[in-house]
């Protein structure tokens, strides 16, 4: 019998729990995490934690985050950042957010799905929520949707 080596994880990722850190420490981690993608800002009362999990899957990139509520910006100066070549879409298993898509509302609950355009603006208000991300390329999805600018 041969002995049961166990593999390097062959997927890179990325892990943040903010459990065990001061609520401004989770905060400043997590504004660095999602800098590309938005600024945050904690809503509420509760103290700020969030936890990540997440990881590359050759150009795209999917994981899953849990956090208290917050406020989430794509404006401008985030954009001017970069992060602007993917289209993020998200499975709301708890929690939701409402604000403006562009300058259109959304309003997204548990169980639903929602597709942001980074090459947009967006200015959200979310819940405390638990969410699956993946991250596309709009280069994969470009040929395939030939509607792009619709989806957000």
């Amino acid at each position: 019998m041969e002995p049961r080596v166990k593999p390097a994880n062959p997927v890179p990722g990325f892990t943040f729990d903010g459990t065990g850190h001061t609520p401004q420490e989770a905060l400043e981690v997590w504004r660095a995490a999602v800098r590309l993608l938005f600024d945050v800002e904690p809503l509420g009362i509760r103290p700020f934690n969030a936890t990540v999990n997440s990881y590359k899957i050759g150009p795209m990139l999917f994981g899953r985050a849990r956090s208290t509520a917050q406020r989430f910006i794509r404006d401008e100066h985030v954009l001017a950042r970069g992060g602007d070549h993917h289209v993020l879409i998200q499975l709301y298993v708890k929690g939701g957010y409402r604000g403006t898509a562009g300058s259109a509302p959304i309003e997204i609950r548990p169980g639903d799905i929602c597709v942001l355009d980074l090459a947009s603006t967006f200015r959200t208000e979310a819940d405390a929520f638990d969410n699956l991300n993946m991250a596309v390329p709009r280069t994969l999805l470009g040929a395939r949707l030939p509607n792009m600018e619709g989806l957000h």
